[in-house]
């Protein structure tokens, strides 16, 4: 069973290379400009290798890689995501999801991969406010400014406008109720 698994390796690997090489002569050809939207992953894969190094390491040398290894790796992923929208504008609220963000995700990982619930924990706090920074950031940024140019700018204030007025109306009338007793 072994010699088959053997037998099998160099064709799959020689599949592999001709199938690479294919794609890369029909990119060629068609002349698509292949690091115009790969460049991200050169930041994404030393952050993933840090990553796994941090697995085979010792418990305090694993946190300390796992975590800036999920900071860079979030940083290689937004990159990718800007380069490939166009939406850069999205600076101004998503490093929330880098750090704190990604500091969580690092310890939720790590902790439960071995075992530390109160790591996990932690974790799980760090990621929600990386999550709740983030959701304010979009609503702000986005929907109430548009810094990207879309969005409910228009009609942003105007509702907010009427919240806040429908807000004191419903306040008063509940302390006007409260004074009537």
């Amino acid at each position: 069973m072994s010699e088959t698994k053997q037998k099998l390796s160099p064709y799959t690997i020689g599949i592999l290379l001709i199938s690479a090489g294919i794609i890369l002569l029909l990119l060629n050809y068609f002349e698509f400009d292949f690091l115009q939207f790969a460049w991200p992953f050169y930041i994404i894969f030393p952050g993933i290798a840090m990553i796994v190094i941090a697995f085979a390491v010792n418990e305090s040398a694993g946190l300390g890689l796992m975590i800036p290894g999920c900071i860079v790796t979030s940083v290689g992923l937004l990159l990718g995501y800007q380069n490939i929208t166009n939406h850069w504008e999205s600076w101004a609220y998503a490093w929330a999801l880098i750090a704190p963000g990604s500091v969580g995700i690092a310890m939720f990982v790590f902790g439960t991969m071995r075992s530390q619930p109160k790591l996990v924990k932690d974790g799980k706090k760090v990621m929600t406010i990386g999550a709740i920074l983030f959701i304010c950031g979009f609503v702000f940024f986005e929907l109430i400014i548009g810094i990207s140019g879309f969005g409910f700018r228009s009609v942003a204030w105007p509702i907010l406008i009427i919240g806040v007025g429908v807000f004191i109306v419903i306040r008063n009338l509940y302390f006007v109720k409260q004074k009537a007793k």
